[in-house]
């Protein structure tokens, strides 16, 4: 009799909402089991219980000075063989720069940077002992264009997509890809109090081509494609999925053109 082989593992952090949350949906549906990883133990509980397919929960805030490498310990010796792993967990605040706090500033790093370089260099390592892997990093077109009152969150999002090129780099030879997604204004909760201000919905969808906010959901399909067999000669891409916001210039009013 043969033995079934094991489901492959997908590690998602930031996984108890938002589009984490559909990430995790996403690999679910596509087969792997998906290690649920997030502060919010009753969030994740939530979100296991949706899923179709098997998952596991980790609580860990990777906020706080070594969780992420505490985090890949744990993953690698209950899990064995990580195939994906999705870096979304991350936050940002408004701030004139000048009022920024060194704790601010550092706690802001941690949870959006520097835990991700940790975790995906353990990772990476395990992972080029197994055959390989993907790594998916979830950045921000804030990584490329000027937000005001948001120098830190910017600054880290652009230290993803640098960190994202190194590490293609690094363990491309043992078979490790390593690209980053980069969504525009996607409805999540991060977005509830923005949308609550008058007008902001409808002036982000003006300067948006497609003319409407992404889903968490449009996220994750491109993250389950960079998980996938489909992308194995993909690595070191930063893909933007903004519905061409970033990529618009449009200085004069429409009605101002005759056509």
């Amino acid at each position: 009799m043969f033995e079934a082989a094991p489901r492959p593992v997908a590690v998602v952090t930031g996984a108890s909402r938002g589009i984490g949350e559909a990430c995790a949906h996403a690999l679910s549906h596509d087969g792997f089991d998906v290690v649920l990883v997030s502060r919010d133990p009753v969030r994740l509980r939530a979100v296991a219980a949706d899923l179709s397919g098997v998952s596991h929960i980790v609580v860990n805030d990777l906020s706080e000075p070594g969780a992420a490498t505490i985090l890949a310990s744990e993953v690698i010796n209950r899990f064995g063989a990580i195939t994906v792993l999705v870096n979304n967990a991350g936050s940002g605040s408004y701030s004139r720069s000048e009022k920024l706090a060194h704790e601010d500033i550092h706690r802001q790093l941690t949870l959006n940077l520097i835990s991700v370089m940790q975790l995906s260099g353990l990772i990476a390592a395990h992972m080029a002992e197994h055959d390989g892997g993907s790594i998916v990093n979830i950045s921000s077109i804030s990584g490329s264009m000027a937000v005001p009152y948001s120098a830190v969150y910017c600054a880290a999002k652009a230290g993803i997509d640098g960190l994202t090129r190194a590490l293609a780099a690094e363990y491309g030879p043992s078979n490790v890809r390593v690209n980053a997604v980069a969504p525009g204004v996607i409805t999540t909760e991060a977005w509830a109090a923005g949308r609550q201000r008058p007008g902001m919905i409808e002036a982000l969808e003006q300067r948006t081509p497609l003319r409407r906010w992404g889903g968490p959901d449009e996220v994750a399909d491109v993250v389950r494609f960079l998980a996938s067999a489909g992308s194995r000669y993909v690595t070191g891409q930063v893909i933007t999925v903004d519905g061409g916001l970033s990529s618009l210039l449009d200085p004069l009013p429409r009605a101002t053109i005759s056509r």
